[in-house]
C-alpha cells in the first residue's frame, strides 16, 4: 500500500479543519502525532480503517490538546501503534478526545496498541473517551482514566471477544474522575487496578448487557 514516513511530527487541525484517513493498507510512520479539533465549538475526525492500514507514532500521540472535538476512529482490522512517552486523551482543560476502536470483519481485528508507551491517559487535563467494540483489542502498558484535576476519562470494553489488556498499573481516577465499564461479556485483564486515588466518584462497571 502506499505510505508516508515523516522523520518529525505530524500535526492536524490545530487552528481550523484537518484530518488523517488511512485505509486500504496505506501507512503512516511519524515521530509525534498531534490531532485536534480546531476551536471551540469545532471538531475534527480521522481514521485508520481496512486490513493492513497502519499509523506508527514513535514518541507519542495525542488525540484532543485544545478547546474542540477530536475524534480518532479504528475500523474492520486498521490499527494503531504509540511508542514513547504518553498517549494523551483530552490533554488539556477544554480539550474532548475520542478513540473508537472497533473490530469490525477482517481476521485480524482493529487494535490500540501502546505496550510500549510510557504511561497512557485517557482523560489528562480534559475530557477523554475510548471505546472499544466488536471483537476490537485495546493493549497497553500502564494506563490511567481521568488523571490531572478536573479532568474526566472514560474506557468501554463492550462486547464479546473485545479486550482490554493492561501490562502495567491501570488506574481509575488518579487526580480526575474516571470511569471504567465493561459491557456484554467484553474482558478486561490487567495485574493491578487502583480505583478512586481522589475523593471523588470513579465507577467500575459490570453488567452483561450494553
Amino acid at each position: 500500500g502506499s505510505a508516508l514516513v515523516l522523520g518529525n511530527n505530524l500535526e492536524l487541525g490545530s487552528f481550523g479543519q484537518g484530518a488523517l484517513d488511512i485505509s486500504a493498507g496505506g501507512r503512516v510512520d511519524c515521530a509525534s502525532g498531534l490531532l485536534n479539533g480546531g476551536q471551540a465549538g469545532g471538531s475534527n475526525s480521522s481514521s485508520v480503517y481496512g486490513a493492513n492500514s497502519f499509523w506508527l507514532t514513535r514518541r507519542g500521540l495525542v488525540v484532543g490538546d485544545d478547546f474542540g472535538l477530536t475524534i480518532l476512529n479504528l475500523g474492520d482490522g486498521g490499527r494503531v501503534e504509540v511508542q514513547g512517552i504518553a498517549m494523551a486523551v483530552g490533554a488539556r482543560a477544554g480539550s474532548e478526545g475520542r478513540i473508537e476502536v472497533d473490530g469490525g470483519a477482517s481476521p485480524a481485528p482493529s487494535a490500540l496498541d501502546t505496550r510500549l508507551v510510557l504511561e497512557a491517559g485517557i482523560g489528562v487535563g480534559g475530557k477523554g473517551v475510548v471505546r472499544v467494540r466488536n471483537k476490537g483489542r485495546f493493549l497497553s502498558g500502564k494506563l490511567t482514566v481521568g488523571v490531572d484535576a478536573g479532568s474526566e476519562g472514560t474506557l468501554e470494553v463492550i462486547g464479546s471477544g473485545t479486550s482490554l489488556t493492561a501490562g502495567d498499573t491501570l488506574e481509575i481516577g488518579r487526580a480526575g474522575g474516571g470511569r471504567l465499564t465493561i459491557f456484554s461479556g467484553g474482558v478486561a485483564t490487567a495485574p493491578d487496578v487502583l480505583i478512586g486515588s481522589n475523593p471523588g466518584t470513579n465507577p467500575l462497571r459490570l453488567t452483561g448487557t450494553a
